[in-house]
């Protein structure tokens, strides 16, 4: 796992947990690095320190700009990482980050949602971008 993605997993399990941003960030960051080679540490923390403003709007759940839906336009599907579920056989919403209970997923579907709703509010935005 990329110290993005430890990045990513850290701050929503910070985010579940009603943590503030402001909080969460240092701790997340420092965390994520850790584990990445010492050769590489300080490229990942600048490169992840540097795109600092997205993660917070992510956090936030503010609409993406046109420069980060231009760069999900040209990303390849198989870039995007499937939602997994937990030890427990718990996911998270890929929408609104709810607990949802695991369940097989279609071949093909990119994430799994806790509702009908979420998941045509997802479909929505994703054409809109």
């Amino acid at each position: 796992m990329t110290p993005a993605e430890q990045l990513g997993q850290i701050l929503a399990d910070a985010r579940r947990a009603g943590d503030p941003f402001e909080l969460a960030w240092p701790a997340a960051l420092t965390a994520a690095v850790r584990g990445s080679a010492t050769s590489d540490r300080g490229a990942w923390l600048a490169a992840l320190q540097a795109t600092r403003g997205a993660w917070r709007a992510a956090w936030e759940r503010r609409a993406p700009t046109r420069a980060q839906r231009a760069l999900v336009a040209v990303a390849e599907d198989d870039e995007r990482a499937p939602l997994e579920p937990g030890d427990d056989g718990t996911a998270f919403c890929a929408r609104c980050d709810a607990p949802i209970l695991a369940e097989p997923r279609r071949p093909g579907a990119r994430a799994t949602y806790c509702s009908l709703r979420c998941r045509r509010s997802a479909s929505v935005a994703r054409l809109a971008a």
